[in-house]
C-alpha cells in the first residue's frame, strides 16, 4: 500500500510539475542574487553553514538561503550577510495555491543562479528550484539510484549542471562546491552562532539536573526505526552506565518519542528523558555542553561533529561514503567511535536487503562497553 501511495503522489507531482513548467519561465534581466535551496534533513542543514561562512566576504552578490521552517530556528542567532527564507514543506507538496503563490514571491527577486543543495532531491525539490526563473540552475548531486521518485534521473535534464554524477563524503562535497563555483580553496570549517547564557537560562528552568555537573547524552530513536537503537541495546547501555558510573543521563528524542523514553528514564536513577522538551537550539546546546555523547545516524550526531564533544556513534552501513565515510570510521579524530558490524552491503544509504539491520543489531555488546569505558575512564580531553 505504501508503495501505491508513493506512485501516485509521485504522478501527481509530475503533471503539476509539467503544468507549472508552461508558465514559468526563465525571468529576464536576472540580478545578482543568488538562492541557495535546503529542503533536506537538519543534519544536513548543518553543513550548509560551511558554505554560508566562506561566502560572508564575497561582494557584489545578495545570498539567500530557503530551509524548511521547522529549522530556521537553526538561525535565530545568525547575523551574516545571507537572507534566511523559510518554506512550508508539507503545505508546498499538497497545496497548489500556496505553491504558486510561493513561487511568484520568489520569482520577483529575480535570480540569477539557484544551487539545489539537497543531498537527495524529490520531485518537490526540482519543482522550487526549476520554477523560480533564475538563469542558472545547479544542483549538488544526480538523483539516487535507489531513490522511490519516478523517472527518476530524468528531472537531472533539466539542470544547467549536476556538480557530481557519484556519491560524495558530505564535507568533501561543500569542500569542491565551494572551489568550483566560487574559487575558494581550504575553506573554513563551518561555525554555528548561539547565544549560549540565553541558552543555558532557559534549559535550567526546563530540566533541573541540567546544571548538576557532567553528564552523558543519548539520542538512541530515528524517525526511521531502521537507523535506532533496538529497546534491548538502549536498555542494556543505561543499565552499564547507571551501574558503573555516576554521571547524569539524558535522553535526546522528538515529542514522538516522549512516551518510549519516558519509560526508560522511570526505570533508572540519575536517567531523564527531555524529548519533545527542547527546541533544536537548546538540544544543540546540550549536545555541545555534555561529557560524552551517544547517537545515531541523526541531526544531534552531526551537532556533535560539528563542536568536537566525544562521541560514539551507531551509525552502521547506510550513511557509508556519504556522511560518515571510511576515513571516519578509522576514527578521524581520537574523541570519536563509530559501532557498526560491517556487511559487504555498506553505502546503502538505508535501503536494507535484510529483514532487519544487521550492522547495527549485531554489534557486539562487550565492544559497546569497552566503547564507554575507552571515554568514561580516559583522563584525556578529547575535545
Amino acid at each position: 500500500m505504501e508503495t501505491y501511495s508513493i506512485i501516485f503522489r509521485s504522478i501527481f507531482s509530475f503533471l503539476l510539475f509539467h503544468i507549472l513548467h508552461v508558465f514559468f519561465k526563465k525571468n529576464q534581466n536576472a540580478r545578482d542574487n543568488i538562492l541557495f535551496i535546503h529542503t533536506a534533513g537538519l543534519g544536513d542543514l548543518v553543513y550548509t553553514y560551511r558554505i554560508i561562512n566562506n561566502l560572508e566576504l564575497i561582494e557584489g552578490c545578495n545570498f539567500y538561503l530557503i530551509v524548511k521552517k521547522e529549522h530556521k530556528e537553526l538561525f535565530d542567532n545568525y547575523d551574516g550577510k545571507f537572507r534566511v527564507l523559510e518554506l512550508d514543506y508539507n503545505k508546498y507538496r499538497f497545496n497548489v495555491l500556496y505553491k504558486i503563490k510561493l513561487i511568484l514571491e520568489l520569482r520577483k527577486l529575480k535570480f540569477n543562479t539557484v544551487y539545489q543543495l539537497n543531498l537527495n532531491r524529490r520531485i518537490t525539490d526540482d519543482d522550487l528550484a526549476l520554477h523560480i526563473g533564475a538563469e542558472k540552475v545547479v544542483a549538488l548531486n544526480i538523483v539516487e539510484k535507489k531513490f522511490p521518485k519516478l523517472f527518476k534521473s530524468y528531472f537531472d535534464g533539466f539542470y544547467f549542471n549536476i556538480l557530481f554524477k557519484s556519491r560524495l563524503e558530505i564535507g568533501n562535497q561543500i569542500e569542491l562546491f565551494l572551489n568550483k563555483e566560487f574559487n575558494i580553496t581550504n575553506s573554513k570549517q563551518s561555525y554555528i552562532k548561539i547565544n549560549e547564557e540565553r541558552l543555558l537560562n532557559q534549559l535550567m528552568k526546563k530540566i533541573p539536573s541540567f546544571s548538576e555537573g557532567e553528564f552523558i547524552v543519548i539520542h538512541p530513536l530515528s524517525i526511521s526505526k531502521i537507523r535506532s537503537l533496538d529497546k534491548i541495546r538502549l536498555e542494556s547501555i543505561i543499565n552499564f552506565l547507571t551501574k558503573n558510573y555516576n554521571y547524569n543521563i539524558l535522553l535526546l528524542g522528538s515529542e514522538g518519542q516522549k512516551k518510549l523514553l519516558e519509560k526508560f528514564s522511570s526505570n533508572f536513577n540519575r536517567v531523564t528523558s527531555i524529548a519533545g522538551v527542547t527546541t533544536i537550539l537548546e538540544s544543540l546546546f546540550i549536545v555541545k555542553s555534555c561529557k560524552l555523547f551517544i547517537g545515531i545516524d541523526s541531526a544531534f550526531t552531526h551537532f556533535a561533529k560539528h563542536f568536537n564533544v566525544p562521541r560514539i556513534i551507531f551509525s552502521g552501513g547506510g550513511p557509508y561514503g556519504i556522511m560518515f565515510p571510511k576515513k571516519s570510521y578509522e576514527n578521524e579524530f581520537e574523541g570519536e567511535m563509530f559501532l557498526f558490524h560491517f556487511l559487504e552491503c555498506f553505502g546503502c544509504n538505508w535501503h536494507c536487503i535484510y529483514k532487519e539491520a544487521f550492522c547495527l543489531t549485531k554489534i557486539n555488546d562487550s565492544v559497546v562497553f569497552n566503547s564507554l569505558n575507552k571515554f568514561l575512564t580516559s583522563n584525556k580531553d578529547f575535545r
